[in-house]
């Protein structure tokens, strides 16, 4: 719901028109990641006395528009004070979240006017309807990426998918896109739908799969810096800033400081070590079933 410059049939206060003229509208939202949640904590301020009135009054609200394309969620979230909160679950939001700041009609309004109206407007009053917009503030973009450990969430980065080319090779890694995208032949799909389904397997297919995808994105970030490319392709994509945020974590604050170690070590940091976890879970099944 991005806010574009627009013709309104009534004034509204914003910063790409001079409807209402020496007066401000500020919205400033901080966003927390929770273990479980994004918590929002906003505050939301004009300069208008006539805006505030209505706003007290029970006829406007202060709000915040929130929507994320990766999850298609949407939410109008309206308050009367200039300082709120409001808690959205994590899996609601994924990638890209847009935030448009607004003040908004709570009920009809027949007689709109406002002491800040540029003098064009004269004496004249406005119909304002339930819903309408009567400000509009900066829109906020900001990246909802989950720290989620690949091994809990294979998902969190990685999708995996039949290769359905005409080479159709046995394991193809795409970085093209947010998400690391595993491209495995129709058999070999085939073969992980039905394994995946069993939670035990989680950590052996981790090891199969996601470790080697893992070390060939690591290998062409780096490949990009050493041959110091114009365009470093990999900065805006989502599973970038996800795998950038877990090694800063580990003590690496840039690309040139993972120089020192391989790209398999770097690996393991991020995602443990599932070679030994799924080795030893195939060694205690062999015991239990000696044991039967």
């Amino acid at each position: 719901m991005k806010i574009n410059e627009r013709l309104y049939p009534h004034p509204v206060q914003s910063h790409f028109s001079d409807d209402l003229t020496n007066c401000v509208f500020q919205v400033t939202p901080k966003i927390h990641v929770a273990k479980n949640s994004y918590k929002f904590h906003v505050l939301a301020r004009t300069s208008s006395a006539d805006l505030r009135a209505l706003v007290a009054s029970g006829s406007a609200a202060y709000a915040i528009h929130v929507e994320c394309a990766g999850t298609r969620y949407r939410k109008l979230i309206t308050a009367s004070d200039e300082e709120f909160f409001e808690e959205i679950p994590s899996e609601c939001l994924d990638g890209r979240t847009e935030l448009c700041t607004l003040i908004v009609a709570k009920k009809d309004i027949s007689n709109y006017t406002n002491r800040n109206f540029h003098p064009d407007y004269g004496q004249t009053s406005f119909f304002v309807r339930k819903g309408d917009v009567l400000a509009v503030g900066h829109d906020v973009f900001f990246d909802a990426t989950k720290d989620i450990d690949p091994l809990q969430n294979v998902a969190s980065i990685f999708k995996v998918r039949p290769n359905r080319s005409s080479s159709g090779e046995p394991f193809y890694v795409d970085l093209d896109s947010d998400y690391i995208v595993i491209l495995l032949s129709e058999q070999n799909f085939s073969a992980y739908s039905e394994l995946r389904k069993d939670q035990d397997r989680q950590t052996t297919l981790a090891a199969m799969i996601v470790t080697p995808a893992l070390v060939f994105a690591l290998e062409e970030i780096k490949r990009s810096v050493t041959d110091q490319e114009d365009d470093n392709w990999f900065l805006e994509r989502r599973w970038y800033k996800v795998v950038a945020s877990k090694l800063k974590v580990a003590g690496f604050n840039s690309v040139d400081a993972w120089s020192e170690e391989s790209c398999l070590s770097l690996a393991q940091k991020l995602i443990g070590d599932p070679l030994s976890s799924s080795l030893k879970e195939m060694l205690d099944e062999e015991d239990e079933g000696s044991a039967d």
